[in-house]
Parts: structure tokens; sequence; C-alpha cells
């Protein structure tokens, strides 16, 4: 984008009147993004319609104020603490004339982890999370090692199992969370996203933890949260909020679904799950997830966006042939 500026100056009592310069500056964009630890890369084109000027002097500024840089190009790599929202200024001045000239930019700061691939892998015996980022939004070439021990100063501690990403749906500001499954329970925690430190360990979201629990899969909607423990036993929390995280305690009961006993449902006899495996699309709005009983060959779907929770068989009106129900596979 060009910005095209005019100046003038103080009259200083010489009559001898000449035409100002007009100068435009290009090769300067709206807006540009940028992660935490990127680089962004300015490199203006400055030119004046009447003559080449010399002697000009350059600054950049964040909204006129603070001044990081006198250079005419700019490699700005973007710190941690830095603002989501950056009004950057540059300021280039005739020091023969004393005309200024100014362009304007919006920098918009992510996260850290807001681009790239979150990797949960085994290092030394532990877990250990790594994240592979994009370089100048090209190459995926810049991976991130070890991030919780450099945030929090120690290991995750146990093995890897699994992580899920979650969120508030469209009611939550909250951003989204992660939680990270361990073959320990007591060292499986949900993480903030946005900056993967640590928000709450899941031992603390039960009031009573059931024996011998081992985490096996999670599934975390707007309402309901869902763990599926290696026996097969799902434990469940509602929360009071669907507005923010950690509102509810999970149940130190396992589900149990109340099995019709014919096709009225009128009469019903409960049966607790047993599971081998949660079974969803990640990118789903309408909170449902199926579950696999590998033992009845068929699948249930239980519902987390909703604020009553429901576990039902999936019907349909009418298979096509050749096609199997899901809630009897048969052999």
């Amino acid at each position: 984008m060009a910005w095209g500026f005019t100046g003038c100056y103080e009259d200083k009592g010489d009559y001898d009147y000449r035409e100002l310069a007009h100068a435009t500056i290009g090769n300067v964009k709206a807006q540009y993004g940028a992660s935490v630890g990127d680089t962004v890369i300015i490199k203006p084109e400055i030119t004046f319609d009447i003559e080449t000027k010399v002697g000009l002097k350059y600054e950049w500024s964040v909204e006129l104020d603070s001044v990081f840089s006198r250079e005419k190009d700019v490699e700005y790599i973007v710190p941690v603490d830095a603002p989501k929202k950056m009004e950057w200024v540059l300021s280039v001045t005739d020091t023969l004339s004393g005309l200024t000239f100014m362009a304007r930019t919006m920098v918009n700061v992510r996260s850290l982890y807001s681009d790239g691939f979150l990797i949960l892998s085994e290092k030394d015996g532990v877990s250990s999370l790594s994240f592979l980022k994009r370089t100048d939004g090209a190459d995926w070439d810049r991976c991130i090692y070890d991030i919780y021990e450099g945030i929090e100063g120690t290991s995750l501690g146990g093995k890897p199992v699994q992580f899920f990403l979650h969120d508030l749906g469209r009611e939550g500001t909250a951003g989204q969370h992660l939680i990270l499954l361990q073959d320990d329970f007591y060292k499986c925690m949900d993480l903030d996203a946005g900056n993967l430190e640590k928000s709450l360990e899941l031992s603390k979201e039960f009031q009573v933890i059931p024996e011998n629990i081992k985490p096996k899969q999670a599934y975390f909607d707007v309402w309901f949260s869902f763990l599926l423990d290696e026996d097969g036993r799902v434990f469940a929390r509602k929360n009071f909020s669907s507005g923010a995280f950690h509102t509810g305690y999970f149940s130190q009961y396992p589900l149990v679904y109340m099995q019709p006993v014919d096709g009225t449902g009128e009469e019903t006899v409960p049966h607790q799950l047993k599971v081998d495996r949660f079974v969803y699309d990640m990118n789903t709005e309408n909170g449902y997830v199926f579950v696999y009983e590998k033992e009845r060959k068929r699948f249930l779907y239980i519902r987390g966006a909703s604020s009553y929770g429901t576990i039902g068989e999936p019907k349909c009106a009418g298979y096509p042939n050749g096609f199997i129900p899901m809630d009897n596979l048969g052999n």
C-alpha cells in the first residue's frame, strides 16, 4: 500500500518561495499479523515527486510514543509481553526543510502457539510438548521443544496418552484450553492453549476420585465433559456455567445407560457403559460423541453441548440396502 503526504514548514521570513515536495511511502501494508517470537520485516519505499531527498531521518514508534527503531527498514522480533494490537507509525523527516511525512500500520499479535502443530511425545521416559511453527509464514522449520519444562520449570512427569482441545463455544470469551492425559491420573492436567501454562490438575476436578482410574480418552464440551478410563468406564461432569472453565465436578460414579427393553422405551434396565473408545469429529458443532461398546458390538451417542445431557442409540428412519445399524453391528 502506498501512503502519500504533503508537508509544510514554519514561515521564518524567507520569501524565496519554492514548491514543496510531495512524498509517497510505499510497501507498507495496512496491517500485519505475527505470533510472539516472529520477526516482522518492513522495507518501505520512499519517493518524492520533485527531487531525490538526502539527509532523511527515520523513526518507527508505537502510536507516536515509544520509538523502537531509527532505521528505514525494520526487523522487529515480537516480545512475549507485546499487546494484541500495536499501531506503528513511520515518521520520515527531511532534515533540510523540516518536513515530516508519516505512514501508519497495525500489527496484530497472536499467541506463540496460535498457528502450528502441537506435538505430544515421549522423551527420556516422560511426556514432552513441542510446537512446530512456520518461519515467515512459509516453511515449517521452527520447532519449540520442551515447552512445559520451559514455562513451569518442571517436567510433565507421566507418560503421554492423549490431549484434547476444547473451548466454551459461542458463549465463552476465555479462548481455548487443552486437557492433557498421562498414564498417571495425578499427572493429568488442563492447560491454557494460548500460553500452555497449567490451568488446573484433573484430580482437582473430582470431589471424590474413583478407584483405580486410569484415563484413556477425554471429550470436553460446553456443558458436559466426559472421561474414558482403561476399564471402559465413562465419567461425566456437568458445568454450572457454559461461560467459564472448571465450573463443575466430575461424578465419582460411571455413566449408566437406561437400556430400553423393547422398541417402546417404556421399560428400561440400567446398564453401566463399558466403552472401548470415543469416536468424534473435533470440528463438529452439535456436541455429539459416539462411544463404541465392543462387547455389545454397537455405538451409542452422548451429547455434551446441551445442558440436559443425553445418552442414546443412533437411529435412522430407513437404512439403505447393505447398511448396518450402528446400534447393532452384528458379526
